[in-house]
């Protein structure tokens, strides 16, 4: 009960005008949605229990924050991720201009094993893009590795797996509107 009142008291998102926090992507139009739904950013019961429901606003909202955007790779093809979980749907980058892609160019973790052909157009279409002239956003979620770098000029994710052994990763933020990795402080995983 104390561990389920205090992520009843955590916020969803911090939009800080200067930068932004949220656990996974910063979807504007979801973001609109909690703000006016939850106007503190704090999560309520019946909202939990709403997003819980597929097809619901809230589980989309949930789904997009806590999670990112996924599109489904044609009928019959699938990927092995370095789990070795065999996947039909890719996470998407959202902080990437889409252009004319492939499910590999635009697939978070660009894995040599996720199809190298396009992306229909009216899938391409229903993506997000976060605008290079907002303001900073951080993230987590992703479970990087290797040197810290920032996603595009103003997307970083500070997620570097220690739970996997790796680093314990931080953003130095100096109130610039365009990141820089030699920004990052990280430690590495010291073994026990």
């Amino acid at each position: 009960n104390e561990y389920i009142a205090w992520f009843f008291s955590l916020p969803l998102y911090l939009d800080l005008n200067e930068f932004r926090v949220v656990h996974a992507c910063w979807d504007g139009k979801e973001i609109t949605f909690l703000k006016d739904r939850l106007p503190d950013a704090i999560m309520d019961e019946d909202f939990l229990h709403q997003s819980s429901k597929p097809g619901t606003k809230e589980f989309k909202a949930i789904e997009s924050c806590l999670k990112g955007h996924e599109i489904f790779l044609p009928q019959g093809l699938n990927y092995v991720d370095v789990d070795g979980v065999k996947r039909n749907k890719v996470r998407v980058k959202w902080w990437k201009p889409i252009n004319s892609e492939t499910y590999r160019s635009i697939a978070l973790h660009n894995s040599m094993s996720v199809p190298d052909i396009k992306v229909p157009l009216k899938y391409l279409q229903k993506l997000i893009c976060y605008p290079p002239d907002e303001v900073p956003v951080f993230v987590g979620h992703y479970w990087n590795s290797g040197n810290p770098s920032i996603l595009s000029p103003n997307v970083c994710c500070v997620d570097y797996s220690i739970a996997k052994d790796e680093k314990l990763v931080a953003y130095r933020w100096n109130n610039e509107k365009q990141l820089n990795n030699a920004n990052f402080v990280f430690q590495e995983c010291i073994e026990n």
